[in-house]
């Protein structure tokens, strides 16, 4: 089965007004048949609008043949350039999910009944009169149509809707922005706390994080606080009021004052699968470990880092030859759309949050340069475990702070430093001119393994092949 085409929240198109379909040639008609293909392949959808796959242009499509003997069968219907010419007063509230937001069902209030005018799909009109399911998905797509979403009909408590939910959005580095454009799409966000700016490199320049830099540019109301404790910064929290909370990768701890602001909980997003690597560095630590799947956890939070009870997990399988900075890019995108799914079971209560296992705990620090060195006696180990230990740390430290060893050197003099960007382990022997550490005593079932170097930088120079260093200097292993 092909891979779905369908667009996944939050992408501007979901919040675009679609243009009336003019031209029904075969264009048009191919894009249908897109549609009619995607729904129809879909477990679990029974509707399907124009945006939805990309083209803000006013059609949709619904159907359902499913097996689910609870939910009516839906005929193959589509409608193009559709309006809603009458609404009936009696509504309903039942649940809807949508192909666009994976895993979020939420209550919609909607009526039983409507009048529909529109066009087929060779432009002919037609009228309908639709309830129940059928149409109740209509009012869905049309919403779509319309660059509305369900999670601004869905009712939370005060009489708001989901969309109008105040979050305030604690965040540092890059890793959070998709966190934060996911908040910024689903509901209201009052607020960025970050960092104070920092000096980074040579000359000490103040540098601004990312998160705040994106508060900047999207002129949301973003506070720098020194100190957390700043009597005149918790104020100006509590003036926001806040229903929730979210942190992901702030940087510092939020005393309780904090917490307990928000109407609901603060959540914290945290990439490991908790309560394994609590503290600052569980993507690196979950490599080295030589784990095959990691995740993301959100916790209602504690006074303790990383400790409170679990709302909801998603994991992913870590690739064989993931580095730090891949894993972190799957883990980001995966947060933003865990982060949206704890605050709807957190809102509707749909979960009890679990307390986590202590006793299972385990602990990461922050990472200094130095923790990247390897002897280069030790790089040419016939240990199989060492020699697989190298392999993951060399993935685990990239970019920060690589791996690197010293060459040339005595104890009278400091050797010449090479960074090892990146290395592989293979089975076959290796070609003529690749380096490598053979292992001489492979774990049981295993076969005898080579550690090839392959990308690596010199003291003072760019990144090279290994096989290009190797023209002019000597073996590293």
């Amino acid at each position: 089965m092909s891979k779905s085409k369908i667009l996944i929240s939050p992408t501007s198109l979901l919040r675009t007004k679609c243009q009336k379909v003019k031209d029904f040639g075969p264009n048009f008609q191919k894009f249908v048949n897109e549609m009619i293909n995607e729904v129809k392949s879909s477990a679990l959808g029974v509707g399907l609008s124009a945006p939805q796959l990309g083209k803000t242009i006013k059609a949709l499509v619904c159907y359902y043949g499913g097996q689910d003997e609870q939910v009516k069968n839906i005929p193959l219907t589509i409608l193009v350039n559709p309006t809603i010419t009458h609404v009936f007063k009696e509504q309903e509230t039942l649940v809807e999910g949508c192909l666009s937001f994976p895993d979020v069902f939420l209550p919609v209030a909607r009526p039983v009944k409507v009048h529909i005018l529109a066009q087929d799909r060779f432009g002919k009109k037609i009228k309908l009169r639709v309830d129940c399911l059928l149409g109740r998905v209509i009012q869905h797509e049309i919403d779509h149509l319309n660059g509305i979403i369900y999670f601004d009909k869905a009712e939370i408590a005060g009489g708001k809707k989901l969309s109008d939910l105040r979050v305030l959005f604690f965040a540092t580095p890059s890793f959070s922005l998709p966190t934060l454009e996911s908040l910024k799409f689903h509901f209201h966000l009052i607020g960025v706390v970050s960092e104070p700016d920092k000096p980074a490199g040579r000359g000490n320049v103040l540098k601004t994080s990312a998160v705040a830099l994106a508060a900047k540019q999207d002129n949301i109301p973003l506070f720098q606080p020194e100190n957390l404790a700043d009597s005149h910064f918790v104020k100006q929290l509590y003036e926001l009021k806040p229903d929730m909370i979210v942190v992901c990768a702030y940087g510092k701890i939020l005393p309780k004052e904090i917490l307990d602001i928000p109407k609901y909980t603060s959540l914290n997003v945290h990439p490991s699968l908790l309560p394994k690597f609590r503290g600052p560095t569980p993507i690196q630590n979950a490599i080295l470990a030589g784990e095959k799947t990691t995740g993301v956890t959100v916790i209602a939070m504690d006074e303790q880092i990383d400790h409170g009870p679990i709302v909801i997990t998603d994991k992913i399988k870590i690739a064989p030859a993931a580095n730090a900075e891949k894993l972190a890019q799957k883990l980001s995108q995966l947060a933003s759309w865990t982060t949206i799914k704890a605050i709807v079971n957190i809102v509707y209560k749909k979960v009890r949050p679990q307390v986590q296992d202590d006793s299972q705990a385990t602990f990461t620090h922050l990472l200094k340069k130095e923790d990247g060195f390897i002897e280069n006696l030790k790089l040419k180990t016939q240990n199989a475990n060492e020699i697989q230990e190298i392999e993951r740390k060399i993935r685990a430290f990239y970019p920060w702070p690589k791996v690197w060893t010293e060459i040339g050197g005595d104890l009278a003099k400091r050797g010449k430093r090479i960074i090892i960007h990146r290395a592989h382990l293979q089975n076959s022997p290796p070609k003529a001119g690749q380096p490598r550490a053979e292992i001489h005593n492979p774990p049981a079932g295993g076969q005898i393994s080579y550690l090839i170097l392959d990308i690596v930088q010199p003291e003072g120079k760019k990144p090279m092949k290994y096989s290009d260093y190797l023209k002019g200097n000597p073996k590293i292993i």
